[in-house]
């Protein structure tokens, strides 16, 4: 049986949902957390923080603009996205991916991408970098969670970017007695040229 050796609280986060990707800096010793913050129906701003590598229980500071501050109430945007935000390194650039905003059937289809040279920006303006193309009966599906993994760079430097799609309904009835097709309600992977998403990588 595990034990329970203790919890270690975070400090308060301004309502700022921060995890949306972190990113180890050995150079400054610093682990920094990207976050979000709806500012109104499929928009959001994006906020960054910091917590040194090897001590990440002190309190973490956030980025006011100027110098890294250890009160939340000073924390500026470094982004806006539309949906749903992850970022993370790519070679020496960092990468913020988002979708349109999709919660239900024939909404959001595209995926964006913005870049930036540090960790505080400022990032470019986001470009569309992909469309999905799945579709049943000519319907879109509601799809979320757009992911970059640059650990899975191929020898044709395209990177791979999942996302997950989560049915059809209610624009088509796919379920039937209690089931449903397991394709409809799944993750997908698609590769993305580099060049495409920033000339520099």
């Amino acid at each position: 049986m595990d034990k329970v050796v203790g919890y270690s609280p975070l400090p308060d986060m301004g309502g700022i949902a921060f995890g949306m990707g972190f990113v180890k800096d050995a150079k400054s010793g610093y682990i920094y957390s990207y976050g979000s913050k709806l500012d109104s129906v499929g928009s959001a701003q994006v906020f960054v923080a910091r917590f040194p590598m090897d001590n990440p229980n002190v309190d973490w500071t956030f980025w006011d603009g100027e110098n890294w501050n250890s009160n939340v109430n000073k924390i500026i945007p470094v982004g806006h996205v539309g949906s749903g935000l992850f970022v993370t390194k790519v070679k020496n650039k960092y990468v913020l991916i988002s979708s349109e905003l999709s919660v239900d059937c024939d909404q959001g289809k595209k995926i964006y991408s913005t870049t930036s040279n540090n960790p505080t920006g400022p990032f470019s303006p986001l470009k569309t970098i992909y469309t999905i193309d799945d579709t049943l009966q000519g319907h879109f599906p509601f799809f979320y969670t757009v992911i970059l993994h640059p650990e899975y760079i191929n020898d044709k430097n395209e990177l791979l970017i999942t996302y997950c799609i989560n049915g059809y309904n209610p624009c088509v009835q796919t379920f039937k007695n209690g089931r449903g097709n397991p394709d409809y309600y799944r993750p997908k992977g698609i590769r993305v040229s580099l060049k495409l998403i920033d000339p520099a990588l």
